[in-house]
């Protein structure tokens, strides 16, 4: 996580906050105990919770369905794109 180029954006953001948000997401994606109560929910649940726009700290962008030739370089392409 590149923290100068997110206080470009918030110079006050709360990093660790941020981080501890982020590892939250991750572990409701792997599902488990782990995740806490959402975790239980079956792989199509959790994805619709990460993906509803209510949370004010994480908010992922509008789920958009495409179909593509070869997964792996599209999702390549799109990281370099727009995350990276």
């Amino acid at each position: 996580m590149n923290q100068e180029r997110l206080k470009a954006f918030c110079k006050d953001i709360d990093i660790p906050e941020l981080e501890k948000r982020l590892r939250a997401f991750e572990r409701i994606c792997e599902g488990g105990k782990q995740a806490g109560p959402i975790g239980g929910l079956p792989l199509s649940g959790r994805f619709r919770w990460l993906t509803a726009n209510r949370s004010t700290i994480v908010q992922t962008s509008a789920v958009h369905p495409g179909l593509c030739n070869d997964a792996s370089e599209t999702l390549r392409r799109l990281m370099a794109e727009l995350v990276l």
